[in-house]
């Protein structure tokens, strides 16, 4: 009879050592599932991929998908390790806050994802996409200027050219890159250009020579990458409009100050254009509710609170509920005994006709939040439409 034991059972040891290695991954997640009060952190309030926790964490924007707006996703650029986010020019600014990933001095937002050499390394990350020898920012005419220190190269700079930016990312929306051989692909991407290092062939601007600046303009640019609150925005920028660098929600409204400036930093929003910034007033749209209130499903969330689903939050809408009667002059009360105050009711019982006669309030200009290209955006895919912004809305 056959008395040798089963090699199930012999070998029983190693269900117990399977569960104690899954029991060490669980622990090794732990701190990206849980926050250190044990709250689960699977709230993504932008659907980046990165949970709101792990954002605060990075100094990436809890409701923006794209922090730095340079068309690539938060969750993309900071990768799958949370604890160790790509950095991928080493500049000790992590890619998901980075506008130039690889440091070539050309903008991400200019770049493919795809690679154009086929070398491995996608166009966003590679500072010759061509592999000819050149810098992609040299052969694009980057200038390595930033006159008004809003973080945008003189030669793409709206506020620099004078030219239209419709989508208020800061970028000329009729940037043209050199083009030696006029076939339509810029020289950048475009190996073929014969002779590129002549100084006939380089753009204008790489053959100026350096303005003469003094020692405090000098200081003034190296330190335009401080930014002591990580919201996106260099310090010397909010010294300049006036909000704490070292406060991420400078009138304590509950919205942080990158979102409430906007996509154009020295150009911060104004929506009741009181001449005070949203980003310091705690009534941004001036209808007597204060920012910070302005959260009808009390989910801590004010982004996703817009009653009368106008497309206009209610934090920066100056008539919540779409009845014509302007929030100020409604009342906080519920006159219809039906649970909604009056300023958040269309159907309240109030005669509108006689508080407005009839004619329809108008509303403040707003900037959308997330106006920037998605990473799927087809314009950051296709060479040929690298001859104007490729942030712009067709």
């Amino acid at each position: 009879m056959n008395t040798k034991k089963s090699p199930s059972l012999k070998n029983n040891r190693y269900p117990k050592l399977l569960l104690s290695l899954l029991l060490l991954s669980f622990i090794s997640l732990s701190p990206i599932l849980y926050s250190e009060t044990g709250e689960n952190n699977d709230i993504d309030s932008d659907n980046d991929g990165l949970p709101d926790s792990v954002e605060q964490r990075l100094g990436t924007e809890r409701y923006l998908f794209d922090t730095d707006g340079d068309g690539l996703n938060d969750g993309i650029e900071v990768g799958n390790n949370f604890l160790n986010p790509q950095d991928h020019d080493e500049d000790k600014r992590i890619d998901a806050l980075d506008s130039d990933d690889d440091n070539d001095n050309l903008p991400t937002i200019f770049e493919l994802k795809t690679d154009h050499d086929k070398d491995g390394i996608p166009d966003y990350l590679d500072t010759d996409s061509d592999n000819d020898g050149i810098s992609d920012g040299d052969e694009a005419g980057m200038t390595s200027r930033d006159s008004d220190h809003d973080g945008i190269d003189d030669f793409v700079d709206s506020d620099h050219s004078g030219n239209i930016d419709k989508n208020g990312d800061g970028i000329d929306d009729f940037t043209k890159f050199p083009d030696a051989n006029n076939d339509g692909v810029p020289d950048y991407l475009d190996k073929r250009v014969a002779q590129r290092q002549s100084s006939s062939i380089l753009p204008q601007q790489t053959k100026e020579q350096p303005p003469q600046i003094s020692s405090q303009e000098k200081a003034e640019t190296t330190n335009t990458a401080l930014d002591q609150d990580q919201d996106g925005i260099p310090d010397l920028i909010e010294q300049q409009i006036g909000t704490n660098p070292q406060q991420r929600d400078s009138d304590n409204d509950l919205i942080e100050d990158a979102i409430e400036i906007g996509l154009i930093p020295n150009h911060p929003q104004d929506t009741d254009k009181d001449g005070i910034i949203d980003a310091l007033d705690n009534d941004d749209d001036n209808d007597g509710i204060l920012t910070r209130d302005e959260d009808p499903n009390r989910d801590g969330n004010l982004l996703n609170d817009d009653t009368d689903s106008d497309g206009i939050i209610n934090y920066q809408d100056n008539d919540d509920d779409g009845d014509t009667v302007l929030t100020k002059d409604e009342s906080i009360t519920d006159t219809d005994k039906d649970g909604v105050p009056d300023y958040l009711d269309k159907k309240d019982g109030v005669n509108r006709a006689t508080k407005t006669n009839n004619k329809a309030i108008p509303q403040p200009e707003t900037t959308a939040v997330n106006t920037l290209p998605t990473a799927n955006d087809p314009l950051l895919n296709d060479p040929a439409m690298m001859m104007q912004d490729p942030a712009m809305s067709p």
